[in-house]
């Protein structure tokens, strides 16, 4: 298995290097406040419908939650690729998008059994721009006395990552508290061109503004877990409920802006530089964010689980601009069976974990009157490997964000999240007898 693991982590280390080039959006919402926001969690997370705060296994990491690490009882490599294909649509047209990108790269290393500690960290993605959108727009000739018609492209590119390190411990015997300390970084960049017909003979131009954001973000987790034995004295139901705290965070950022003319007809060559502002601080004021969730189970045979989350997305600004968003709260359920419990004579399909789930969030976006919601809903498995509890795990969700009312924008995705998750025991200590 550490061979497996640590090609994987190799893996997974360039891959994720390399990331911030692929397309993990095309949206033209993620235009608004710091982009596209994306989900952390694991595939295993996202067949049940994103719903993460009860979520407490021995073998699998949830991020979304720093106090479920107190129970890993195994070291785990986990990993996960996404791979999206949709429409976006308006009231006219319609067009075909597809985005890939890597998921998530979690390790998880148990310290201490006998008080329940552990550590764990890792990669994700935390925000994406991706958007290219076209209006008509007018715009004046030098001296301001005649008004041409123009076409303004504005291109959006980059995004945010996360790199965390987290610890959980038990604090009492029913009650976990843990930690990440994660830090935020990456480029938010926009383009602005403006095509003017070559026949006037008047310049385009060129805008383009680069954000750069590094700093320091904290995830605050609680669990209360309570085991209920059956009349053998062993474990047989479980009930978790658990809650995650984002405070008002304060994020370094700085950027630059330049604005150049170009040639007539086109923008291959710069005629002369307008504005150059080299590079200045500010800073991004990130929400207090508060998930609350559940899960009750019997032990390896099924789970039933929920969450409700809010931030209030009206405190962020970005170098003073707010963008008018507007306060978050969202829903998410879920659930999981398993048919058979350990048992080697049985099928391999009954030791197959089948999961679904469904989301909905009222959206941080609020448009022409109109707020951007978003509903979706899950499916997956978790395909038993070895005999520690390695699985491959492959989710499906579909889900559709905005209206097509309003002259606004309709987006249905069908996303599909296959990861692996290696389990193993280290640190035991042999015994002889």
């Amino acid at each position: 298995m550490l061979n497996k693991a640590f090609r994987l982590l190799v893996f997974f280390s360039f891959t994720v290097i390399g990331a911030q080039a692929q397309d993990l959006t095309k949206s033209p919402y993620s235009a608004l406040g710091i982009g596209d926001l994306q989900f952390g969690g694991t595939a295993l997370q996202s067949a049940i419908g994103q719903s993460t705060q009860g979520i407490r296994r021995p073998g699998d990491i949830n991020s979304q939650n720093p106090a479920s690490y107190s129970n890993l009882k195994y070291t785990v490599f986990e990993a996960g690729f996404k791979y999206s294909l949709g429409t976006i649509s308006n009231d006219v047209s319609s067009s075909a998008v597809d985005n890939y990108s890597y998921g998530y790269l979690n390790v998880g290393i148990p310290i201490s059994q006998k008080l329940r500690w552990a550590i764990a960290f890792g990669l994700q993605p935390y925000s994406s721009l991706g958007y290219n959108v076209s209006s008509n727009i007018m715009v004046s000739n030098p001296s301001g006395l005649y008004n041409f018609p123009a076409t303004e492209k504005t291109t959006g590119i980059g995004g945010i990552s996360k790199c965390y390190f987290g610890t959980g411990i038990a604090i009492f015997r029913d009650l976990s508290f843990g930690v990440n300390v994660s830090y935020l970084w990456g480029q938010l960049k926009t383009i602005k061109s403006t095509y003017i017909d070559p026949s006037l003979n008047l310049y385009n131009i060129e805008e383009t503004s680069s954000t750069y954001i590094g700093d320091v973000y904290f995830d605050y987790g609680l669990q209360y877990h309570k085991i209920f034995k059956d009349k053998n004295n062993k474990p047989k139901y479980k009930l978790v409920i658990g809650t995650t705290l984002n405070m008002p965070t304060v994020i370094s950022a700085s950027r630059e802006y330049n604005a150049r003319s170009m040639g007539v007809g086109g923008i291959l060559n710069t005629k002369d530089t307008i504005v150059n502002q080299g590079s200045y601080n500010g800073l991004l004021n990130l929400p207090l964010n508060i998930k609350s969730g559940f899960s009750f189970e019997e032990t390896d045979h099924w789970m039933i689980c929920g969450d409700v989350n809010s931030a209030n997305w009206q405190q962020y600004t970005l170098f003073g601009a707010s963008d008018m968003l507007k306060n978050t709260l969202g829903f998410s359920v879920g659930a999981t069976y398993t048919p058979v419990k350990f048992d080697v004579q049985a099928n391999y399909l009954k030791h197959i974990e089948y999961r679904i789930g469904a989301r909905y969030d009222n959206g941080y976006m609020i448009i022409s009157n109109t707020p951007i919601t978003t509903t979706g809903v899950s499916a997956g498995v978790g395909l038993p490997v070895g005999k520690y509890k390695s699985k491959v795990n492959i989710s499906a969700e579909y889900f559709v964000r905005g209206t097509t009312s309003n002259s606004l924008i309709q987006e249905s995705y069908f996303r599909v999240i296959l990861g692996v998750t290696f389990t193993d025991k280290w640190f035991d200590r042999y015994k002889y007898y």
